[in-house]
């Protein structure tokens, strides 16, 4: 292993737990192999440094990466798409990630790298990688969507995800969305949520939060109400690492109703964030704010063993690399639950 190569869909969240995974698979195999992070965002940079300075961007990898990324707009549309730019992605992709790159260091400085034996790590992934992956298990989500709600997904669609979500090792955080209505993993590992350090948007602020997409209609009624002296209060869009990180703070979060054209993920993770008391609907400010205020008071997140995710996930990593026995089968799936077992 010369380098440590990152790939991930949409969002904020993706990209920087898998820089947190890299950085600590780094640090337990003793290397000091660059870490390559596909530059997709401008403002990547600086959410990057809230978790370390030794990454290298490449705005050719990000280049290559953006076409199978979602935007916005029906993920269903997006998802029913993915296959058929998908493969010359991949393609694309890997082709990039050997031989010489164009990369910017977090002091803005560029140079060229060359790379000959990388590590990929692909977090919630939206093209397959020979990759150790971080996985939402979305190709089960979207075979529970449409046989619950009758949607017409598309059988390509959930192969395609069965497919890139397939690693070395895969890795499914819980409690999340895929661990709604009985989900059993076989070949993948449960871990606990991939936490590792807190963003600082989700800690460092006073009143009343609004993170992420999907809840900008939230954001002009939300942002003047106040709060109690010195409180705090989440609204967000209801994806992992925001609701994540809130609960293990024991902040309250709120998540207004899923948009038309949500992320089916979505839907499945409000369910098993009530269940677990990690978040609850906003339909009517007060009486659902007072709700996730009693939720945030039970510390529900005391369940959760420690180390976090990332930390066991990347311990897992390193020792597949060295070829010893990995053995974490079944160790953490009364995680991946819809309700939280009862405290004896």
């Amino acid at each position: 292993m010369d380098s440590i190569v990152l790939a991930f869909n949409h969002g904020n969240g993706p990209y920087t737990r898998a820089y947190q995974l890299a950085r600590l698979v780094r640090l337990y195999a003793g290397t000091s192999a660059p870490i390559v992070v596909p530059w997709i965002y401008e403002g990547q940079a600086s959410i990057l440094n809230q978790f370390g300075d030794d990454y290298l961007l490449s705005r050719e990898l990000g280049d290559a990466l953006k076409p199978a990324l979602y935007w916005g707009g029906s993920f269903l549309d997006y998802a029913k798409e993915l296959p058929n730019v998908g493969d010359a992605v991949e393609r694309r992709f890997m082709d990039l990630s050997m031989g010489k790159l164009k990369v910017r260091d977090a002091m803005g400085r560029q140079f060229e790298v060359r790379i000959e034996d990388p590590l990929y790590i692909n977090a919630y992934p939206a093209i397959m990688l020979p990759a150790y992956v971080l996985s939402l298990h979305e190709h089960v989500i979207l075979r529970r969507y449409a046989d619950e709600f009758g949607i017409d997904v598309g059988s390509e669609v959930i192969d395609w995800f069965s497919r890139v979500e397939k690693g070395a090792l895969t890795f499914i955080s819980a409690p999340a969305g895929a661990c709604s209505s009985g989900f059993k993993p076989v070949d993948e590992i449960v871990i606990p949520p991939a936490v590792h350090k807190y963003r600082r948007e989700v800690y460092r602020f006073r009143g009343v939060r609004v993170i992420g997409s999907g809840v900008e209609a939230a954001n002009a009624s939300l942002m003047s109400r106040k709060y109690g002296r010195g409180r705090k209060v989440i609204v967000t869009r209801g994806g992992l690492a925001t609701v994540w990180e809130a609960w293990l703070q024991g902040i309250p979060v709120l998540i207004p109703p899923p948009r038309p054209g949500e992320d089916p993920e979505i839907t499945y993770n409000i369910r098993v964030f009530e269940g677990w008391r990690m978040a609850h609907l906003l339909m009517d400010w007060k009486r659902d704010l007072n709700t996730a205020i009693r939720y945030a008071a039970e510390r529900t997140d005391k369940l959760i063993p420690r180390p976090l995710g990332i930390s066991v996930a990347a311990a897992t990593i390193v020792r597949h690399m060295k070829g010893k026995r990995v053995d974490l089968a079944g160790r953490y799936d009364w995680l991946c639950k819809e309700e939280p077992p009862r405290l004896h």
